[in-house]
């Protein structure tokens, strides 16, 4: 592309001319591979979409073949690999001929997984989501997922992987930074009015990451003319460090004789234990089983004279175990 530029003193302007030559349309001959070993030819070119028989050589495809072929090799640990195309254009034919050729060189390991910038979060809320360990061959398909896992804690803005060269040639530093860490903790509180419970309102407060261990703690008070509530949540992910997770959940609600017309107190009390397994690594589609374990006491008091006696309460004990249910997680 040319260009060029005219001054037009008498008006003022300056005049820009551009002149673009579009020159020949190629298309792709030929592809032929060298120097892999870890790969086949075949195995590589399947992992390309340009083929020569393509009307015509598209570039942004072609870098796109090329940062796949390197993936290939970074995702076997061989981060030091190198992709390098030599290009023969004919402009008679139109045609290019390319020749990949590829330098494998040496795998790499993790010497060492750093954390960084967790101010609040506990060492050990990261690690256990990271399924790399230290000695294992660097691949950048397991660290990218493990940065996702971390991610899906939801206690931080961002996460970002970086690394370090080690102590040899085939050892690198792997780093998870974390900062900025989000703010977990939440207060709610509202107000209204129903014409079944009178005048209500709520108050809720929550924290999701409880003094940086990655438990979740909630508590909430529901209150009003005709009914008050209260209720306390607690939620262990990893019970004794395994992916096993433990929540107890207990409550006390409160109604009047005028809470929809119902013609006495009534006094529930109970709660539930929760526990979950997931199957599958975070990462993938799995499933994950949860018990509820629920225990009620339901008191009611209904006064007036067909009772045997005045202020005469009844006790109903109840017990249910409930069935496992599987919800998909899915990532």
């Amino acid at each position: 592309m040319r260009r060029s530029a005219d001054f037009d003193e008498a008006n003022k302007r300056i005049v820009l001319k551009f002149s673009v030559e579009e020159g020949v349309k190629y298309r792709l001959a030929s592809v032929v591979i060298s120097g892999n070993t870890l790969f086949s030819e075949i195995e590589l070119k399947d992992r390309m979409d340009s083929k020569t028989t393509d009307k015509f050589f598209n570039q942004d495809k072609w870098d796109a073949d090329l940062a796949r072929l390197q993936s290939a090799y970074n995702d076997k640990g061989y981060i030091y690999a190198t992709v390098t195309p030599e290009y023969q254009w004919d402009a008679a034919t139109g045609e290019v001929k390319v020749q990949i050729s590829i330098k494998e060189a040496s795998k790499a390991y993790i010497e060492e997984i750093r954390i960084r910038g967790n101010d609040i979060t506990k060492d050990k809320v990261i690690r256990r989501e990271i399924t790399l360990k230290e000695g294992d061959a660097f691949d950048y398909e397991a660290v990218n997922k493990n940065k996702m896992r971390i991610q899906n804690l939801g206690f931080f803005e961002n996460v970002a992987i970086d690394t370090q060269p080690g102590s040899e040639m085939d050892k690198l530093i792997l780093i998870y930074d974390v900062s900025p860490e989000r703010k977990t903790g939440t207060l709610s509180l509202g107000a209204g009015y129903s014409s079944v419970e009178g005048l209500v309102g709520f108050l809720q407060v929550s924290q999701n990451n409880l003094f940086g261990n990655g438990q979740a703690v909630s508590a909430q008070w529901d209150f009003g003319d005709r009914k008050n509530s209260y209720s306390l949540s607690f939620t262990e992910p990893w019970l004794f460090d395994r992916h096993v997770s433990f929540g107890v959940d207990i409550y006390r609600t409160m109604r009047t004789q005028a809470y929809n017309s119902q013609g006495f107190d009534q006094t529930s009390t109970g709660g539930s234990l929760r526990l979950g397994y997931s199957f599958k690594d975070a990462w993938r589609t799995g499933r994950s089983s949860h018990l509820p374990l629920p225990v009620g006491r339901d008191q009611q008091r209904q006064p007036g004279p067909d009772r045997h006696l005045p202020g005469h309460r009844e006790h109903q004990l109840d017990h249910a175990l409930a069935g496992a249910r599987h919800p998909r997680q899915h990532l």
